[in-house]
């Protein structure tokens, strides 16, 4: 009954995805089952669906290498859900990473930001822990490297305010690094998995950089 209560507790919770809440993400998500009970995933339709290096520079306000320090507590926000159903909870972390190296944008090296995913750990009705994270975005791993194309959100009404905060511009912003190198998840029906090495991204950001730069000197 635990497991019962706490995977439809889940459900609620997915399913009340809330644009103003979710930045970046529309309203869509779909459980997909663990081996935990008390653990699940959640696919959704992102608002940008850029997938090139040169379609996430145009839209990125940063593009920056980091290394993860440090996890907050989630943020769990809580909204109506449709049809007058009860209402749910969604939960939100901010991941403190260090910028080790600068492609774009105006941040520094060594300088410290937040970041912003969908996702962590829920209570659910039977007083359990329930951990959700987005099948294409999750939760980033203390001391991992990344590649990531930032959108500031600093003055987002819900999740920034008053604080510098920054998200991914969607999944295809994140590219985890192993060694040398890099990998990108799939998502959406147009995405596939692929894998490079660290040199050849950057190749690519810095030419999609000068680019962009380009374009905006017209």
């Amino acid at each position: 009954m635990k497991t019962q209560n706490s995977i439809r507790f889940t459900k609620l919770a997915i399913g009340t995805f809330a644009g103003s809440l979710i930045v970046g993400a529309i309203a869509t998500a779909t459980l997909i089952p663990t081996d935990n009970p008390l653990q699940g995933e959640a696919h959704a339709a992102w608002i940008s669906t850029s997938q090139t290096v040169t379609e996430q520079v145009m839209e990125a306000d940063a593009v920056v290498r980091v290394q993860v320090l440090d996890q907050a507590q989630p943020r769990h926000l809580w909204h109506p859900t449709p049809a007058g159903a009860k209402r749910g909870t969604f939960a939100f972390t901010d991941t403190e990473v260090e910028i080790l190296e600068v492609y774009s944008g105006k941040v520094d090296v060594g300088e410290r930001i937040q970041v912003m995913q969908t996702g962590g750990d829920l209570v659910t009705v039977t007083g359990e822990t329930s951990r959700m994270e987005l099948a294409e975005d999750p939760l980033y791993t203390l001391g991992s490297e990344m590649v990531l194309f930032l959108v500031d959100i600093s003055d987002d009404p819900v999740h920034g305010q008053k604080r510098p905060l920054f998200r991914t511009i969607n999944p295809a912003g994140r590219y985890d690094i192993f060694g040398g190198l890099v990998s990108k998840r799939a998502w959406g029906s147009q995405s596939r998995a692929s894998q490079s090495d660290l040199g050849t991204l950057e190749a690519e950001i810095q030419q999609a950089v000068r680019s962009r730069s380009q374009f905006e000197s017209f």
